[in-house]
């Protein structure tokens, strides 16, 4: 049908009795699928299946290819009394809505990206900008938690972040 696709190719030379080449036997087994279950597994071991942000095994390996990194460490404050009051479900709702805020804002910034490290603990992960830019953004994230609920089931919820800087 014209599309691309994955092979895995064995070529070998049909010789005659002195040893010439005559002619070549290729076998080829279609592999698309095991590529596509294997972009798959990437995918899940660097993306946090709750929020789709990037994980742990993501953030450190950004970390080894940049020269200068900031992180931003970002815990959201009484998390487990929500989750105890609410439920665990709409704790991980909660999670998502965060994370989606936390997106939206990182979206806006060039040289920051955001991970999950695990429960409600974030990291934003800013590369060469000073200790300055790494401040003004950690002052905006907690200020944009501070001033926007979080929808969910018609419960507002606003949340109180705590930001951890190192340099």
């Amino acid at each position: 049908d014209g599309s691309a696709y994955w092979v895995d190719s064995t070529i070998s030379p049909i010789l005659d009795a002195n040893d010439n080449v005559i002619e070549y036997l290729a076998i080829r087994t279609d592999i698309t699928k095991l590529m596509k279950q294997k972009a798959k597994l990437v995918n899940m071991l660097y993306t946090d299946q709750l929020t789709g942000l990037k994980n742990r095994n993501a953030l450190i390996d950004d970390l080894k290819s940049l020269n200068h990194p900031s992180v931003i460490m970002l815990n959201i404050d009484n998390f487990s009394q929500l989750n105890d009051f609410y439920g665990h479900k709409f704790g991980d709702r909660l999670l998502v809505g965060f994370s989606n805020i936390l997106t939206e804002y990182i979206e806006t910034e060039e040289s920051s990206s955001a991970y999950r490290l695990n429960g409600d603990e974030f990291i934003v992960l800013c590369s060469d900008m000073g200790l300055g830019g790494t401040i003004k953004i950690a002052h905006d994230i907690v200020e944009i938690f501070n001033k926007r609920a979080i929808l969910i089931d018609a419960e507002e919820i606003i949340l109180s972040v705590t930001a951890s800087i190192s340099n």
